[in-house]
């Protein structure tokens, strides 16, 4: 079938076979849901193709239905609507096709290393299902890392005017696929008892000034999140209300989500996350103070996570060096508002992830 395309795309043809026997997983109930991908410009060129013929070589392999946000911003949605293995076929097809294209671009970060293997999704999530992909004191998510071999990030904050959570998936694109499977387990499972307030970016202004590390956000406009066609209903999820941007609730219901962290550590957050325009360039740069301690979760080994944040957001951004006996350093990021944006929302998860370990390292001692 992909001759009859001009760009034929390398992907793994057991995908269309069976996915659960392909992942080594049990297979999931038949219940058609939804799964939505926020996505880089670049990332959406890749997975369509050209002349849009690898979307459509994933549509036809997976049977799912695949929208996709108007191409007016620098991020997009992608909505994968199917039965479950349907969707984790479409999620690992494009996995694969992420990671051949970025491997295919040498120094693409822009430091003279060359790219690394694996891709990273994100997840627009309704908080409240949160809980259970968290598991209790983090027993769960701690479980899917380990067995996935990925990174895996779960924002502390709603996305503005919503009540979703941003879910940041790093990994190889069969772990990455092996999180979703887990994601789409929670939506069959635990159905969402409350409507869900869909993350609407176009509803949602940049603010003028920026959010602490406690509510990320991003800054970007969609046009469409790709359910106005559909009359099914997609597990917990309903078409939503365009004029809410909502999905109405299941039938089913599930515990409230607990407190995941102490009210010191949310303190801390709000203290390191800290952020200032730059004078003399309005809305193009951003200062933000970070602490000696913390400054090594952001840049990574050998510089690895700041060149992947550069990468993701399109944005310049510059770390200052140690001065004598200075307890914090200065990220200054630059860039148009929708790079800022994304930029400090990825800085923001590592820096939670990295306060939520300490935290855990301090109570287990």
């Amino acid at each position: 079938m992909a001759q009859i395309f001009n760009e034929a795309p390398t992907v793994n043809t057991e995908v269309t076979e069976d996915i659960y026997q392909l992942l080594g997983l049990a297979p999931l109930n038949e219940l058609e849901i939804a799964v939505r991908l926020l996505m880089p410009g670049k990332d959406v060129g890749s997975i369509i193709g050209k002349a849009g013929a690898h979307i459509k070589l994933v549509r036809d392999m997976s049977h799912s239905k695949i929208n996709i946000s108007d191409n007016t911003t620098a991020e997009r949605l992608v909505t994968i609507n199917g039965f479950p293995d349907s969707v984790l076929k479409a999620v690992n097809l494009m996995a694969v096709k992420l990671e051949k294209d970025s491997m295919a671009v040498p120094n693409q970060t822009g430091m003279g290393t060359p790219p690394l293997p694996g891709v990273s999704f994100n997840l627009p999530f309704p908080s409240t299902q949160c809980g259970s992909f968290i598991g209790k004191s983090g027993a769960n998510i701690k479980d899917i890392r380990e067995t996935t071999s990925t990174s895996i990030q779960v924002a502390g904050e709603c996305l503005p005017g919503s009540s979703e959570r941003i879910i940041c998936i790093q990994g190889n694109p069969e772990g990455v696929t092996k999180v979703i499977y887990h994601v789409c387990s929670v939506l069959i499972e635990h159905p969402i008892r409350h409507d869900v307030d869909l993350y609407e970016p176009d509803r949602s202004p940049i603010p003028q000034s920026s959010p602490p590390v406690g509510g990320p956000w991003m800054s970007s406009s969609y046009k469409d999140v790709g359910y106005r066609s559909h009359q099914h209903s997609y597990g917990p999820y309903s078409p939503p209300n365009r004029a809410h941007g909502r999905f109405t609730r299941g039938t089913r219901g599930f515990p409230p989500i607990r407190p995941e962290h102490s009210p010191n550590i949310q303190d801390r957050l709000v203290n390191i996350g800290r952020v200032y325009k730059q004078h003399g360039d309005p809305h193009n740069t951003h200062i933000m103070y970070i602490p000696n301690d913390l400054i090594g979760c952001i840049i990574g080994k050998a510089g690895q996570k700041i060149n992947e944040i550069r990468t993701l957001s399109g944005a310049t951004i510059k770390i200052s060096d140690p001065i004598g006996d200075q307890l914090e350093r200065t990220v200054t990021i630059s860039g148009p508002l929708e790079s800022i944006g994304v930029a400090q929302y990825h800085i923001n998860c590592r820096i939670h992830e990295e306060v939520v370990i300490k935290a855990n390292n301090q109570q287990n001692t």
